[in-house]
């Protein structure tokens, strides 16, 4: 007889459970995979999982036990074979190279673990082998416990304490098949609680025994047991005596445990709980990462990606919305809820109905529910889940169509049964209404994670009001309708399960992409759930071939329970608000705002901010320091780091600059060596290369300096061409990588040079792999190139040798003399899509060129859509440059435009060619000036001005600055920026800028500020603007996002000078 614990106050185990069993430990949280876009999927070798029926994982003497295998991938003619690992040898055991085997579990004295390796054997019987070279293989543990061993607590035992009253045999509530008395009824509120003591932390599996009357109470009833916080729910049906229910395997941690029965549907009887010790849980088995769809599109195969790279490790947070319409649109009315609770975390999946969209609607006009769908998608980044509460076709028993059973008399087995008739053809038709919006979202490239016909088990809808049989003949009618008559090729098909989880229910593997289950905790906002036996259940059905998600549920759960019980839920979506019910505690309105917050931040949970493709977080580090980019250089002294690189136009070898190392060597103790270099990600491709060249040179640096060129292979074995003296003009290095197919990285040695100099200059410029330039380090010139007699040469980059705009103008720096038979040079782009110029006149530039001789012409062309030419002609250059013009107002699209110029000297040695000021009529296209989304304001009011600047700096070479010429009266000058779709921050607490002026008084101060996503106005509070500049700096910590900030100049000195007002060295903190 299974022992009975009857101590007072808390009970303490036997020593039989006080042991921390050995095996696999619990799955744990890992770092989140959401750092690409796009997956691709891999080719997933034969795997194999291994089970046991019924979840016999741990049973007493004389059961019947069948080992169950289960391969995935790739099978072809492998086989796999059965061998015990651990426990007393079981005799007799036959079948071992089958798929399943089946043994009596022996007699054993208290508690024994027997182990089964579950291996996969080649055609030629031979160890299948993994990725990595091992054996494919999985394994399964079986307890096999004596019934003495089994701990038994009972209701009655004192200490226990107990809601409902105890009944004993006579009583009028008393029910046959238990041990001594047992419990009432549970009503609402009740719950009997057991506190367990033991030594050390212990896995046990946790039985109920339960009873609920054969009549007046349905067909039964869901009781709840939670332990230590984790709560389970199991069906127990009305039979009138008391049955044992297993539970599950939950985790008892050293010292007391809470375990607590009550809640769920109520109305159930209970006489003992009992436990015995168990193999820490496995968590799922990865999934293969295929759609049942061949031709599922893409960015459908990344979603799913997406989701099998995270399953057993993290879970997707989502919410429905219930469709209301507000105009044109539907607002995301609960996602703002989340929102607002959390401050910052949003759901990554949004769920919408088409409820509305059945040919039996008669209600209001929903259209544009789709697209609305599609503009959130492309405005959020939001992972799109639709479903469809399918209104009747016909047969409603009210004016509306109706998705109950007990609304509509539409019979759907016989409707499937007629192709004929007009019922079937009334579920084709509904069918293709939705089709037709699906398709819609296809063809904005949306995928969805499609829930149709959902819950059907359950009854309550017609679609399942006919038996499985008929279900699953509508699943595969409607995939066949959608997927091969309609092609829709974006859809993931989600099935969804709901209690009791009945396997006949189900469409079958070719149908389904993702297993789901809509559960409903008691009450129904009781984020503790965890449905863990539900998961349990389906993940032992589909484990490795199949995700499983928790489709609907009544509130926010606490994921981190859920992971706590192994309910590895690929993801949760929350039902709406029931807002017409001001009682209900579904969906946020139930939820608590600060549990909200709580639980969407936990570790483990996937929000919308860590969704591929989204926008980024900006993180702590420099935002906008005004240089240009250095392509991955580092600067180092003794072959340590040390700042000062930046790209500067002292001299450049190519182009106007180059890369530019700054230092004062004096300040660096036993310099002797100062090196250039780069380690590009993945290295640099020179297979089908000759040579790696580049130019160097370095100024105020002394008269001895060498300079070596180096680099390493993909091993990173060391090559150089030998040191180099410096001569007068920099010199052009060379090194063959002809032997190699990979540089991991290269750079510049210097030696030789001034320890003593203060301003020393070291460059690198125009690094070539053979002809093929890879660095130039020019500015970014908004796509244009130059060329020499219509071949692209390099030499384009921006200045500020003149200019009509600002003070840059796109700039093309050629030796012609170096440009064999040189007789036109282009300066031109072909922007992606052309340029709409729709509604415009005129295409305007301006141009000039300087040092090219006196007869140069210029002409200004464009092509059209079609690629077909035009020009204004050429003009002759005049002092100041040309005004040039070309008709563009019977055309809507320019392909591409640009210069050609001719009738130069050819022999020129120092030719600057320049375009400025692209206008489209008056509307300013490219102004080169490098500013980016950065405005200059006067008064509040944009003003031009905006321009780089080199004559304050607070770190490297450039600052941002606006020159405006102040009347009597002007204030508030401003130098602000507002990103597109503004800027969501990470793990930053603080925005720091240095500001300066010149030329506007001694009474000017800075005021830094920053306005939320809602344009709420923040500031650091107005500071005094010194000589040097001044570090201004405002706390961000309590907002998640930003719409734009900037620095606001108060106070200057209104005088007949220009005044210059500056700002640098943009960063988060």
């Amino acid at each position: 007889m299974p022992c009975k614990l009857k101590s007072a106050g808390s009970l303490l185990l036997a020593a039989t459970i006080s042991a921390v069993l050995a095996g696999c430990g619990p799955v744990e949280e890992k770092t989140l995979n959401t750092d690409t876009v796009e997956y691709t999927p891999e080719e997933r070798p034969v795997a194999v999982v291994a089970g046991v029926e019924e979840d016999k994982t741990e049973v007493p003497p004389n059961t019947e036990v069948t080992l169950t295998s289960r391969l995935l991938g790739p099978v072809t003619d492998q086989t796999v074979v059965w061998t015990q690992t651990s426990g007393t040898p079981l005799d007799g055991l036959t079948g071992l190279d089958q798929q399943e085997l089946t043994f009596t579990a022996p007699a054993v004295s208290g508690t024994e673990t027997f182990t089964f390796q579950l291996s996969v054997l080649d055609g030629d019987g031979n160890p299948e082998l993994d990725e990595n070279g091992n054996p494919v293989l999985d394994e399964i543990t079986i307890t096999v416990f004596d019934e003495s061993s089994k701990i038994v607590l009972e209701v009655e035992t004192e200490g226990v304490s107990t809601g409902p009253t105890i009944v004993s045999d006579g009583d009028a509530n008393f029910l046959p098949g238990g041990v001594g008395s047992h419990t009432s009824d549970f009503i609402p509120g009740t719950s009997v609680t057991f506190t367990v003591n033991v030594p050390s932390d212990t896995f046990v599996t946790l039985y109920g025994t339960f009873a609920i009357p054969a009549s007046g109470y349905g067909d039964g009833k869901g009781a709840v047991i939670t332990v230590n916080g984790l709560s389970t729910e199991v069906f127990i049906p009305a039979t009138g005596s008391f049955a044992e229910y297993r539970y599950g395997v939950y985790k008892l941690n050293a010292g007391d445990n809470i375990i607590e029965v009550g809640g769920g549907w109520d109305y159930y009887r209970l006489d003992s709980i009992a436990m015995v010790t168990a193999e820490a849980p496995a968590g799922p088995v990865p999934v293969v990462d295929q759609l049942v769809n061949d031709n599922a599109t893409q960015s459908a195969k990344d979603l799913m990606s997406f989701l099998v790279e995270n399953y057993g490790s993290a879970t997707l947070s989502g919410q429905t919305e219930f469709p209301r319409k507000d105009g044109d649109s539907f607002p995301l009315t609960e996602f703002n809820k989340i929102t607002a609770a959390t401050g910052d975390d949003a759901p990554a999946i949004v769920a919408f109905d088409y409820m509305n969209y059945s040919s039996s609607h008669s209600g209001n006009n929903f259209d544009g529910l789709t697209e609305s769908i599609i503009a959130e998608h492309e405005a959020k980044n939001i992972v799109i889940s639709a479903l469809w509460h399918w209104r009747a076709p016909s047969g409603n028993t009210g004016s509306e169509g109706s998705f109950y059973s007990n609304g509509t008399n539409f019979d759907l087995a016989a409707a499937l049964a007629d192709t004929n008739s007009a019922e079937y053809a009334e579920l084709i038709a509904d069918i293709d209404i939705i089709a037709a919006e699906l398709q819609k979202l296809e063809d904005a490239d949306v995928p969805v994670l499609w829930r149709p016909l959902h819950e059907a088990s359950g009854g309550w809808f017609w679609w399942g009001n006919h038996g499985a049989d008929a279900l699953k003949d509508l699943w595969v009618l409607m995939y066949d309708r959608m997927t091969t008559h309609h092609g829709l090729d974006n859809l993931i098909w989600v099935f969804t399960h709901t209690h009791g989880l009945p396997e006949d229910w189900y469409p079958g593997d070719d149908y389904v992409d993702i297993v789901g289950f809509d559960g409903y905790a008691d009450p129904r906002n009781d984020s503790s759930a965890t449905f863990s036996q539900e998961y349990a259940t389906l993940k032992d059905r589909h484990d490795g071939q199949k995700l499983i998600a928790l489709t609907e549920t009544g509130t926010i759960p606490n994921v981190e329970t859920m992971h706590g019980a192994n309910a590895w839920w690929s993801f949760f979506i929350t039902w709406n608000s029931e807002v017409w019910d001001s009682s209900s505690v579904i969906g946020p309105q139930g939820a608590n705002s600060t549990d909200v917050d709580t639980f969407y931040a936990q570790d483990g949970v996937i929000n919308l901010a860590d969704i591929p493709g989204g926008r980024a977080k900006t993180e702590a580090g420099i935002f906008d320091n005004f240089e240009i980019s250095s392509a991955g250089f580092e600067g180092q002294i003794n072959w340590s780091p040390s700042p000062g690189l930046s790209v500067m136009s002292d001299w450049a070898a190519s182009g106007a600059y180059s890369l530019t190392y700054s230092k004062d060597l004096s300040a660096e103790a036993g310099a002797n060596g100062v090196i250039m270099q780069t380690y590009p990600a993945g290295g640099i491709d020179v297979s089908s290369v000759n040579t790696l060249s580049l130019n160097a040179n370095a100024m105020n640096v002394g008269d001895s300096v060498t300079i070596k060129l180096w680099a390493k292979d993909g091993s990173g074995v060391w090559r150089d061409a030998g040191a180099t003296a410096l001569v007068a003009g920099g010199l052009d290095l060379a090194i063959d990588v002809s032997d190699i197919d990979n540089v991991s990285g290269f750079g510049l040695q210097i030696e030789g040079f001034d320890t003593a100099a203060t301003d020393a200059k070291f460059y690198l410029d125009n690094v070539r792999l053979d002809d093929t330039l890879i660095h130039d380090f020019e500015p970014q010139t908004s796509g244009f190139e130059g060329q020499i007699n219509w071949s692209t040469k390099p030499g384009i980059t921006v200045t500020n040798g003149w200019a009509t705009s600002g003070v840059q103008a796109l700039t093309y720096v050629k030796d012609l003399s170096a440009e064999a038979g040189a007789n036109g040079v282009i300066m031109q782009t072909y922007p992606e899509g052309g340029i709409d110029v729709t509604g415009v006149n005129m295409l305007k530039v301006s141009a000039n060129a300087v040092n090219a001789g006196d007869a140069t012409t210029i002409k200004l062309w464009a092509k059209d859509g079609a690629g077909v030419w035009r020009d204004a002609g050429a003009t002759a250059l005049v002092a100041g440059g040309l005004e040039l013009a070309v008709d563009v107002s019977d055309i809507d699209n320019v392909s591409g435009f640009g210069l050609q110029i001719e009738n130069f000297d050819a022999t020129a040695t120092d030719a600057m060619f320049y375009l400025d000021n692209v206008r489209l009529d008056d509307a300013v296209l490219f102004d080169f000036e490098g500013t980016g989304k950065w405005e200059f304001q006067n008064n509040w009011s944009p003003v031009s001005g905006i321009q780089l600047a080199q004559d304050w700096v607070a770190d490297g070479a450039n600052s941002l600055s606006g020159v405006v010429q102040l009347a009597d009266g002007d204030d508030n000058v401003v130098l602000q920026t507002y990103p597109v779709d503004g800027l969501l921050l990470g793990d930053v607490t603080t925005l720091h800028i240095t500001a300066s002026a010149k030329d506007a008084g001694s009474s000017l101060q800075a005021m830094l500020f920053v306005k939320d996503q809602d344009g709420t106005w923040s500031d650091s509070g107005a500071v005094d603007v010194v000589d040097g500049g001044v570090e201004l700096s405002i706390d961000v910590s309590g907002l998640s996002e930003l719409s734009g900030f900037g620095v606001r100049f108060m106070s200057p000195d209104n005088s007949t000078t220009p005044a210059q007002f500056y700002i640098d060295k943009v960063e988060f903190k």
